[in-house]
């Protein structure tokens, strides 16, 4: 199923294997998603798994539950992020998501865990609200075989 936004572009995709509307027909439950929302950059997509989710009236905001993992398209310097949540909320419309339960970050070889997240998805940023933990690694200097062969690569 494709979903689009009041301006006629992509809101988002979403497949699974079981698609179910409510009674009014206003709001989408599904099992098991795959969910593709676009990026800036054109061909890139976040893409988001889940358990089951809600797709509200209109499509601006899907709920996403149980173990919800969403990778981002790579940043500059070609990692990915992804974020690991019981719950998320992504609003379309507005290019962003957020929850408010416990979240693992993880991008490159560094990892932030914390409590709450706001997402902001056409700008490829994210605010962590409390609780937080990180572990960074940096990224070795370019040409800098010293630090590749301290990361364990050969």
């Amino acid at each position: 199923m494709s979903a689009l936004r009041e301006d006629g572009s992509e809101g988002f995709t979403v497949a699974g294997p079981l698609l179910e509307r409510d009674g009014e027909g206003a709001a989408i439950v599904l099992s098991t998603p795959r969910f593709g929302f676009p990026a800036r950059q054109p061909g890139r997509r976040w893409e988001v798994r889940s358990g089951s989710a809600w797709v509200g009236p209109d499509h601006r905001e899907v709920r996403l539950l149980e173990g919800v993992e969403m990778d981002g398209p790579p940043n500059r310097h070609g990692e990915a992020v992804r974020f690991s949540t019981d719950r998320l909320s992504v609003f379309p419309e507005e290019d962003r998501a957020r929850t408010d339960a416990a979240v693992t970050i993880v991008q490159g070889r560094s990892i932030l865990r914390a409590t709450g997240l706001e997402v902001d998805l056409e700008a490829q940023t994210y605010e962590l609200l409390a609780d937080v933990d990180a572990i960074f690694h940096p990224r070795p200097a370019a040409g800098d075989t010293a630090g590749r062969r301290a990361g364990g690569q050969r």
